[in-house]
C-alpha cells in the first residue's frame, strides 16, 4: 500500500515499512521529489491500517523529520553565503529571499525555525538560511524538535482520520485501494497548492 507519487520507492515500504519511511523522508529532503507532508499522511494511513504500530511509527517518522531537516541545515552550515548565487539553488533560495530571511532572523531569532517549521513551502528555504547565517546546531535541533512534534501530530492524526472516515463510509474492512485513492487526493491538493504560490509569487515583483 504505497501512494502513486512514490513508485519508484514503493518498494522501501512494502520491504521495510519502518526503515522506508525513514528513508522517503531522508531522499525528500536532499531534492527528491517526496514531500514530507505526503509521507507523514501516509503513515497515518498506514496505522489506520495496522500495517504499522503506532508508537514505533510516530518516533521512526519524528526522527526521519528532524535527521531531514537537519541534513538541508548542514548544507546551508557548510556551503555558507555562496549557496545565495549558486544557479542550483537560486529557485529554493534567491537572494531576495534570504535578504528577508536574514532580517527575520535578526529580529526574531531562533523562533523563525519554530514557527517556520509549520509554513509548507518555506520551510526549506528557512532551515537552508539559518545553517548560513550560523545559527548554533543545538538551538537549531532543539526548535526544530519541538515544532516537530506539532507537525508530526497533526499530520498523522489527518492521515489516520482521513482513513478512518474511509473505512466508515465503506462500510467494510480498509482496502489498499482506498488508502491510494485517498493519498492521490491529498497530494494532488499539496500540488494545487504548491502550484498557486508558485504563480503568485511569480506575479509578485521582488521588493
Amino acid at each position: 500500500m504505497t501512494p502513486p507519487a512514490l513508485p519508484e520507492f514503493s518498494w522501501l515500504v512494502e520491504q521495510f515499512p519502518y526503515p522506508g519511511l525513514f528513508a522517503l523522508l531522508i531522499l525528500g529532503s536532499i531534492g527528491l521529489p517526496l514531500p514530507e507532508d505526503a509521507i507523514l499522511l501516509f503513515c497515518g494511513f498506514l496505522i489506520s491500517g495496522n500495517v504499522v504500530a503506532p508508537v514505533p511509527a510516530a518516533l521512526v517518522v519524528y526522527l526521519g523529520v528532524l535527521a531531514g531537516d537537519f541534513v538541508i541545515f548542514s548544507v546551508g552550515r557548510k556551503y555558507g553565503r555562496s549557496i545565495i548565487t549558486n544557479k542550483r539553488f537560486y529557485r529554493l533560495l534567491s537572494p531576495e529571499r534570504f535578504s528577508v530571511l536574514e532580517s527575520k532572523f535578526k529580529k526574531f531569532g531562533i523562533f523563525i525555525i519554530f514557527f517556520g517549521r509549520h509554513l509548507w513551502g518555506f520551510r526549506a528555504q528557512i532551515f537552508l538560511a539559518s545553517g548560513i547565517l550560523g545559527v548554533n546546531p543545538r538551538k537549531f535541533v532543539l526548535a526544530d524538535a519541538l515544532a516537530a512534534i506539532i507537525t508530526v501530530t497533526v499530520m498523522l492524526t489527518i492521515g489516520y482520520n482521513g482513513a478512518r472516515t474511509v473505512q466508515d463510509l465503506d462500510l467494510h474492512s480498509l482496502h489498499a485501494g482506498h488508502i491510494i485513492t485517498g493519498v492521490a487526493v491529498i497530494i494532488a491538493a499539496f500540488i494545487l497548492i504548491k502550484s498557486h504560490k508558485n504563480a503568485e509569487a511569480k506575479r509578485t515583483p521582488a521588493k
